[in-house]
């Protein structure tokens, strides 16, 4: 049996973020480093550049999740749905007129024949 996995407190979960984050800052503001790559590259336009390549790409990502994804799913919903990819047995047409529907397979055929069920309803339509 697995042990419960114990859920981590806010404060402690504070701590660690608090830990991750600052401690690394205050070394180096204590060892104050001297790199000289980083002597060649303006940090300001660095950070503006991740900035802007960030904003960049969530615009991009959700195009791709509103327009994108959704449109390709109804186009293969369409060609999924249509009469050529339909077996001939699982498709129903539905004749509004008499409100029955009738069996292609049957039709296409040449045998079909109506339910007592369709002629009752067709009896019905006739007399109304």
């Amino acid at each position: 049996m697995k042990p419960k996995k114990q859920e981590i407190c806010p404060a402690c979960r504070l701590t660690r973020v608090f830990l991750l984050l600052a401690v690394p800052i205050m070394m180096m503001m204590w060892l104050k480093p001297e790199l000289p790559l980083l002597n060649s590259i303006n940090l300001t336009y660095a950070f503006a550049n991740l900035v802007g390549f960030a904003c960049v790409c969530v615009v991009a990502y959700k195009a791709y999740r509103e327009f994108w994804l959704p449109a390709r799913k109804a186009k293969l919903n369409a060609i999924e749905n249509t009469p050529a990819a339909i077996p001939a047995e699982k498709l129903e047409i539905a004749e509004p007129s008499l409100g029955i529907k009738t069996d292609t397979k049957a039709d296409i055929e040449g045998n079909a024949d109506i339910s007592s069920e369709a002629e009752a309803k067709l009896g019905e339509k006739i007399r109304d």
